[in-house]
């Protein structure tokens, strides 16, 4: 099974690091996307 895991993340903190290594562990193949949101600040 594959996955997506899309987020703007900036800074990009522990807590998605470990939602990325829970889902890498779960799934067969893990697409990470980091998008910039220039209205977050």
């Amino acid at each position: 099974m594959r996955a997506v895991y899309a987020f703007s993340g900036d800074p990009i903190t522990n807590g998605h690091l470990d939602i990325v290594r829970r889902a890498a562990a779960t799934y067969a193949s893990l697409t990470v996307v980091v998008g910039d949101n220039p209205a977050k600040s």
